[in-house]
């Protein structure tokens, strides 16, 4: 026995979709559109990011792990703005004696909150071929 369909209902899916799709699209334009406002822009401010207000501290150090194939990357960071960050990420990358980047990972702070004034520590493990590290550099990533 064949089964009937409703081609009216069809019709009627069809349309609420349609509709659902130009709403989507109206909120949109209404959200992302500027037209109607007017702004200045002075392009010669500085823009602060986190890069300029976490800063990676002295003492930062790194250890060789030969049984996992690692460096684990160690330091602390302090927030030296006024602003409270969140989930701040550190990037570690392991260069050869040549300059050659041979490992690169990142990991997040101890501390998922990071106050004005306050310190945090980190840890990440790069993988690389440890014979060859000869340097390590860390970043406070956006």
């Amino acid at each position: 026995m064949e089964a009937k369909t409703d081609k009216g209902s069809f019709g009627r899916i069809i349309l609420i979709v349609a509709g659902l799709i130009g709403g989507i699209y109206l909120l949109k334009s209404c959200f992302s559109s500027t037209s109607g406002i007017s702004s200045t822009s002075n392009n010669n401010l500085p823009v602060t990011t986190i890069r300029d207000n976490v800063k990676i501290q002295p003492g930062s150090s790194y250890e060789i792990i030969t049984s996992i194939g690692s460096v684990l990357v160690t330091g602390e960071v302090k927030n030296i703005s006024d602003e409270t960050y969140k989930y701040v990420k550190i990037r570690s990358i392991v260069y050869d004696s040549a300059g050659n980047q041979i490992g690169t990972n990142y990991s997040y702070l101890d501390s998922d909150v990071l106050p004005p004034g306050a310190t945090s520590t980190f840890s990440v493990y790069v993988d690389c071929n440890t014979a060859q590290v000869a340097k390590v550099k860390s970043n406070v990533e956006e």
